[in-house]
């Protein structure tokens, strides 16, 4: 991942997202804990997209949480540790292909 070609907005939702998984005792950074970062974000541009489709953002986030207990948590030795997950790792490269930092950084929703 080139974390630097990111924008500052995109650069600061990866760092919450690994703040998210250390916190939680995840090994993995996978593009769960991304889509629960911008649904948390007090920005509400994802939530914002969710709901402007009709569906509810809170049953989204809800939905991601009940898939994120689901992913192996590490203790002890391994603890402390993040990797990218594959898919995330692919998402991170769709993303600077799209150059969707930029439109993130510029984006308003309105409701």
């Amino acid at each position: 991942m080139q974390i630097e070609k990111y924008t500052d907005r995109l650069k600061a939702l990866v760092q919450s997202a690994q703040s998210l998984a250390l916190r939680s005792g995840y090994q993995q950074l996978t593009p769960l804990h991304i889509l629960k970062t911008l649904l948390d974000d007090e920005d509400r541009l994802a939530a914002n997209l969710v709901e402007a489709t009709g569906n509810s953002a809170a049953q989204v986030q809800q939905a991601v949480n009940r898939e994120l207990v689901k992913l192996p948590k590490v203790e002890g030795a391994g603890a402390g540790q993040i990797y990218l997950a594959p898919e995330t790792t692919r998402l991170f490269d769709q993303l600077l292909a799209l150059d969707l930092g930029a439109l993130l950084a510029g984006a308003k929703i309105s409701r």
